[in-house]
């Protein structure tokens, strides 16, 4: 299963990424214990989180820019079309 990330900002699926990647390789290398390797992983997956959401809401805004636009093409006309000149004003 192939995880797809659909992040806009790079900086910050990076920087999760990265907190993940440290997380784990400085508690396989005893660089930190295994308290600080949990710190890192649950920072790395919090950013991850974070960032998703900012773009599922940059998404939702792009879609629904012109929702408040009305749709004229179902009214009717009602304006009268006889020729003399009563009806104009």
């Amino acid at each position: 299963m192939a995880i797809k990330l659909e992040i806009k900002g790079w900086k910050t699926a990076l920087a999760g990424i990265l907190s993940i990647v440290w997380g784990l390789g400085g508690w396989a290398t005893g660089v930190h214990d295994f308290n600080e390797a949990m710190n890192y992983l649950i920072s790395g997956f919090g950013i991850l989180g974070v960032g998703h959401k900012l773009d599922k809401l940059r998404e939702e805004s792009e879609t629904t820019t012109g929702e408040n636009e009305v749709d004229t093409s179902s009214i009717e006309d009602t304006t009268c079309r006889c020729c003399c000149k009563c009806c104009k004003k």
